[in-house]
């Protein structure tokens, strides 16, 4: 994974808010779940994603990994891959 978003860091938050508005509105107006989103919930989301690059092979989440993050694939493909009979693991 490659930190886009140190990039970002220097910028003013203005002009971040504006880059991640060009960049990303579009893309939170074809999720079906926010659809009927207000603009503070999507000013929520545009000042909080941070842009990610996953070059081919790479994994972004490996099953059982606790979960911190939301991802939006904004382009390209993702495969993904489960296990059909997990082992149980005991608590």
């Amino acid at each position: 994974q490659y930190e886009l978003h140190k990039f970002f860091d220097i910028l003013s938050d203005p002009l971040k808010k504006q880059i991640y508005s060009q960049i990303y509105l579009g893309l939170l107006r074809k999720i079906n779940l926010l659809e009927n989103a207000n603009s503070s919930e999507l000013v929520f989301f545009l000042t909080n994603m941070r842009p990610c690059l996953f070059l081919g092979g790479e994994y972004v989440v490996k099953e059982g990994t606790r979960a911190d993050s939301l991802y939006f694939i904004s382009k390209g493909v993702l495969e993904v891959f489960i296990r059909v009979n997990p082992i149980p693991t005991r608590k």
